[in-house]
């Protein structure tokens, strides 16, 4: 008997997120009769012989995985309206096209000025994954948790959702950006983490690459958080203010691929600007409230200003050689490590 359509998606969703088998799908294909005119995959899995079909999938696992992927296709460009609602927006999020994605997020961020041009390539060399991004669903999602609308937050979503970007490689700095996550076991999606804090909304909307820990906060009128030990340490007037921060290290970082990173104290920064000479970063993508970054001429050292900082380290330390370090200081730190 043929199945419902969005049986058939449920069943698809459901081996995407690992709950479900190709030998498991092959089976119901054939029990169900002829779906070829749902599916549009004809001569992959309906043969008369089951046992020929399954040992035809162990030898075909990734021929048949595209072939999820074009029957998924064909549901949604073919029987589309007959789909039910959150249906539709699970099926446009694998579906969706990456190029699209980039070009949106180009013609957003540029043309308004938002971020700068090196922000950008940051981003733009990184990778997408399926995210929610439409307006409607994410606004339902609010509305089941009882939360109230914030559009600063929607708009992080509707436009950084899905990026992940590196500073370095292999065991790398960066973020994965995203309000929420695909519960695989009830294939909704879910907010990865909020609290509401001293009256104020605020949401995890970033992922470590390398630890589970909760990364960075975004707060209902957009600005954003580091998370550390319970508490919330304000870090930037907005998403964009933040990546102008990253990609300073993503500039200094693809100059170089290994830099000696410690933290400095103020004393040591005014005893290194005696000795070197030090430029101050500008830029009119930020505002000089939360950070600083300042460079010697020849680029082999940068240093990161926390402006907020009510402790004796007041930023971290960036340079190509410790013995640069020690010819202006006459000191080595001891506690650096390679960056990143």
């Amino acid at each position: 008997m043929e199945k419902p359509l969005s049986e058939w998606v449920d069943l698809i969703l459901r081996f995407y997120s690992g709950m479900s088998s190709l030998e498991e799908i092959d089976k119901w294909v054939y029990e169900s009769g002829d779906t070829d005119e749902v599916l549009g995959i004809d001569g992959y899995f309906d043969y008369e012989d089951y046992e020929f079909s399954k040992k035809y999938i162990r030898n075909h696992r990734d021929q048949m995985k595209q072939m999820l992927l074009t029957a998924l296709k064909n549901i949604c460009s073919v029987h589309y309206e007959k789909l039910d609602a959150e249906t539709k927006v699970i099926c446009d999020v694998i579906l969706s096209n990456e190029s699209e994605k980039m070009y949106k997020l180009k013609r957003v961020c540029i043309e308004n000025k938002k971020i700068s041009k090196l922000a950008m390539q940051m981003l733009s060399e990184g990778k997408l994954e399926n995210a929610l991004t439409n307006t409607e669903v994410i606004i339902k999602l609010f509305q089941r948790e009882g939360i109230p609308i914030f559009e600063k937050v929607i708009n992080f979503q509707e436009i950084y959702g899905g990026i992940w970007y590196k500073i370095g490689k292999g065991y790398y700095k960066g973020y994965h950006m995203n309000i929420f996550y695909f519960d695989s076991q009830i294939l909704k999606y879910r907010f990865k983490y909020w609290s509401k804090d001293s009256g104020k909304y605020f949401f995890q909307c970033m992922d470590y690459h390398y630890a589970g820990d909760i990364g960075p906060c975004i707060d209902e009128d957009g600005k954003i958080y580091n998370f550390f030990m319970g508490t919330y340490k304000l870090r930037a007037d907005s998403i964009e203010e933040f990546l102008e921060d990253e990609s300073i290290k993503y500039y200094f970082v693809n100059m170089y691929p290994k830099w000696i990173n410690s933290s400095i104290t103020n004393k040591q920064f005014n005893d290194l600007q005696k000795n070197v000479d030090f430029i101050k970063i500008e830029s009119s993508h930020y505002t000089d409230k939360y950070f600083e970054w300042w460079k010697d001429v020849t680029e082999s050292i940068f240093i990161r200003i926390d402006l907020l900082s009510k402790y004796e380290y007041i930023g971290d330390i960036y340079c190509r050689d410790n013995n640069i370090i020690r010819s202006c200081l006459g000191i080595s730190f001891s506690n650096n490590y390679l960056y990143p």
